[in-house]
């Protein structure tokens, strides 16, 4: 009896121990999913000097960095690399000058960047990139230098909202400022 007894709470001891380390599958959380693109698109407010002769305007680019867009995203490495390119568009203004009204013509540029993504916490992202930029204004051509330092922060899985600064430099120009709101698509 003893002997039954003693096996028979073993066999209890041995299947309780069995069964708590069962996993519950639906309390498992999944992986998040993380996205390595987004497209952007928003406004362009030109900044000083800039202001005085051209518009609000827009902008559009596309940004790469693997695995570093989300809703619900902390990468393992706070800094990764990352590319960006786009277009930026602001219209001209009229100003008197010399006593006649002149139209300053619209403002195209055209930029390739790269650099780093710092992910500081979860859902937001914020890039410091720069390369070569091209600026085509009234028919004319000319490479110069592009800064962009830009803020994601993800309202949703895919869609994310943030404000920008960019900082172009032309040859024989001042230099030009202009701030951006921008919203996001990760895929």
């Amino acid at each position: 009896m003893k002997q039954t007894t003693f096996l028979l709470f073993s066999f209890c001891l041995l299947v309780n121990d069995i069964l708590a380390q069962a996993t519950n599958v639906t309390s498992v959380k999944q992986p998040v999913k993380a996205f390595s693109n987004t497209i952007a698109a928003g406004f362009s407010f030109p900044i000083g000097a800039y202001e005085r002769t051209h518009t609000a305007g827009l902008v559009l680019d596309y940004s790469r960095s693997a695995h570093r867009y989300g809703n619900d995203v902390l990468p393992q490495q706070a800094i990764s690399f990352a590319l960006n390119a786009g277009v930026s568009y602001n219209g001209g203004k009229s100003a008197p000058t010399a006593g006649y009204e002149f139209r300053y013509g619209g403002n195209l540029i055209i930029y390739a960047t790269a650099g780093i993504d710092y992910a500081p916490a979860r859902a937001v992202n914020i890039a410091l990139l720069a390369g070569p930029a091209m600026t085509i204004y009234e028919g004319s051509v000319s490479a110069g230098l592009g800064v962009n330092l830009f803020w994601n922060y993800f309202i949703s899985k895919t869609f994310a909202v943030g404000p920008g600064l960019s900082y172009r430099l032309q040859a024989k120009t001042d230099a030009l400022w202009s701030g951006t709101i921008r919203a996001s698509y990760a895929f």
